[in-house]
């Protein structure tokens, strides 16, 4: 496995600057570093920290079991990172993945 540092540099190589960009799962701290333009957590208080960090782009509080506010081929890139071992049914997998790739307007080979 990769370390924390590694993960950030091979995920900031697919990170345009102005391509629109969501961190799923986001927590407070990966969409600063990364320079996401979108975050979404099931957390409000990732919200305020990132908030405190000065990162200034758009958050939503959603669960990721759930359907997303985001509209279809919203994104060029979606991070999902250390989110998935959450989920305690795997539908709640498949499903976050089929979300994905309406808003990444790609088909998920299962």
């Amino acid at each position: 496995h990769p370390s924390s540092k590694e993960r950030i540099k091979m995920l900031k190589k697919f990170l345009g600057k102005s391509e629109p960009s969501i961190d799923i799962g986001s927590g407070g701290f990966m969409p600063f570093v990364l320079k996401t333009t979108h975050a979404c957590d099931k957390s409000v208080q990732a919200k305020k920290h990132l908030k405190k960090l000065g990162w200034n782009g758009s958050f939503m509080q959603v669960d990721a079991r759930r359907k997303f506010p985001y509209g279809d081929k919203q994104f060029k890139i979606a991070i999902c990172s250390e989110v998935i071992e959450h989920f305690r049914k795997k539908s709640d997998v498949m499903n976050l993945f089929i979300l994905i790739s309406l808003f990444l307007n790609i088909v998920p080979n299962f």
